[in-house]
């Protein structure tokens, strides 16, 4: 319960920050999730650790969209963001809706940051309908550019982030009840104009980190999109 604790302490301060307002990624990321979910109008979506609404924002009004975060914070943001979904505050790990409520589940970042980690994505499976698929983005403990400069992780390691590799990933969803239709390599975020020069900047070095691992095998990019089902 401390750690928990911790970590929302950690993100509260992080969404006081301007340029976590909405996202660092543009819509033009989302939409490639979505695309591979094959989310249609009037589907429901839940984005768990949905942080200040811009997956949701993407999706638009004709889908029926939910958002799940611990940060009241990114929960408020979310509700001027994405004004046509529900936010709710609460814990990936113990989420208040019924089994089988969505048709599409989403966690574009998130449950490597929660101490257990099979309890939250069984929980993303149980809210998804049996028919639903779920998209999972998750870092990969051999990133490239990790293992070159011996970095381990991002700034938020210091708090809680659990990396793994390819085959510890495959075999936890499949430990938490998911069988696994696809694994790509996350696009990563766009450079970004919009939200100051210190974000414009570090959006250009990942985009040249990231342009040099797409002509390696998947196993060392930085995060692994999963599209499962239950």
């Amino acid at each position: 319960m401390a750690r928990l604790q911790t970590i929302k302490s950690y993100y509260e301060e992080r969404y006081m920050s301007a340029e976590m307002s909405p996202s660092r990624r543009s819509p033009n990321t989302f939409r490639v999730f979505l695309d591979w979910l094959g989310v249609k109008p009037k589907d429901k979506l839940l984005d768990v650790a949905c942080g200040a609404g811009a997956l949701l924002q993407c999706a638009g009004p004709e889908v029926k969209g939910w958002g799940l975060d611990f940060s009241e914070r990114a929960t408020r943001l979310a509700r001027h963001v994405a004004p046509h979904a529900h936010f709710c505050l609460g814990d990936m790990q113990q989420m208040p809706y019924a089994g089988g409520s969505f048709d599409y589940v989403t966690n574009i970042g998130g449950v490597e940051h929660v101490p257990d980690m099979v309890q939250a994505l069984r929980e993303m499976a149980r809210v998804c309908s049996d028919e639903g698929k779920l998209c999972i983005v998750v870092p990969n403990a051999n990133f490239f550019w990790y293992r070159l400069l011996h970095i381990k992780g991002t700034e938020q390691a210091a708090m809680e982030e659990h990396l793994l590799t390819l085959t510890d990933w495959q075999d936890l969803l499949h430990s938490a009840g998911l069988r696994i239709i696809r694994v790509e390599a996350d696009p990563g975020p766009d450079v970004r104009t919009d939200l100051g020069l210190k974000v414009f900047m570090r959006g250009m070095l990942r985009r040249a980190a990231l342009a040099i691992t797409t002509v390696m095998p998947i196993t060392s990019t930085y995060q692994f999109v999963f599209i499962c089902s239950k």
